[in-house]
């Protein structure tokens, strides 16, 4: 069998690091963005020369590679943002560095912020870097009016022939004015592996998916659907570079809520698993 899709997607990855993110990657409120940004951000603007930096007053920086917009199809008179914000004096991306998440709920029309909820040091990057953020706009509906939204936060490792990548996804909820983390790093995603830079070499992909299974009373359970899968790349006789399946297996798991939020244990969170519930 020839190396599919999926296996080629490894021999890539080396290549795609190298690659600048597109301006804005989560944006999906269009022009209405930058709108938003600068009620929420007073006296942001651009760095010289495009770099996609938006400073602030007080030298912290707004990066468009760390930033997610959605409008949120459970209530059409909001808008979902998710920014990271990294300190004065330090670089995206540089070496050992960290930068915060704010999560935040805006009036649509307006572009008034309605609540926001800001986590230090959320954001790092080393070997592994975060790479962009997502807004999971799903039905997690918790309760009578009480509907959660997720941010996804994806993370790449600098390795070429040890590619690995992951996604882990948080959930939060809008309660009394105020936006409450209820569900911290599930990892939902994960891929890597190790090859030789040529053809040869191993690789994983776990998968997760959740499903809300409604109790007798109070907030549902949410059920964890794991699928993972293992391929070998070797050469063929003949030359040509050959993925071969060499395992799958399925598993799942029961959250159930605890004290207004969901416990997520060690072997289903992400790589930065030191994070934990305030």
């Amino acid at each position: 069998m020839a190396m599919d899709r999926l296996g080629w997607r490894y021999l890539l990855w080396g290549a795609c690091l190298a690659l600048p993110l597109p301006a804005w990657a989560g944006n999906d409120c269009g022009d209405a963005l930058q709108g938003y940004l600068e009620a929420a951000y007073p006296g942001s603007g651009e760095t010289a020369g495009g770099s996609g930096q938006h400073d602030r007053p007080d030298g912290e920086r707004i990066d468009e590679s760390l930033v997610a917009c959605r409008h949120w199809p459970a209530d059409p008179s909001r808008t979902l943002l998710a920014v990271g914000l990294v300190p004065a004096g330090q670089e995206a991306y540089a070496d050992g560095g960290r930068a915060d998440l704010e999560v935040l709920v805006v009036d649509r029309a307006t572009g008034q912020v309605q609540a926001r909820r800001r986590e230090p040091g959320r954001l790092g990057w080393d070997a592994i870097r975060v790479t962009g953020l997502r807004l999971d706009t799903a039905r997690y509906r918790l309760g009578p009016g009480a509907r959660a939204f997720g941010v996804r936060i994806e993370r790449n490792g600098a390795s070429r022939v040890n590619p690995w990548q992951e996604t882990t996804l948080g959930l939060f909820l809008l309660r009394d004015g105020r936006l409450d983390r209820v569900l911290d790093n599930l990892q939902v995603a994960v891929s890597g592996g190790e090859w030789d830079g040529n053809c040869e070499g191993r690789f994983h992909v776990l998968e997760r998916t959740l499903v809300l299974e409604p109790r007798g009373d109070g907030w549902p359970d949410l059920g964890i659907e794991s699928r993972r899968s293992t391929t070998a790349a070797v050469r063929a006789a003949d030359g040509e570079c050959m993925r071969i399946e060499t395992g799958s297996d399925r598993s799942s798991a029961v959250l159930q809520p605890q004290d207004g939020h969901y416990a997520v244990p060690g072997a289903l969170r992400g790589a930065d698993a030191d994070y934990l519930l305030p």
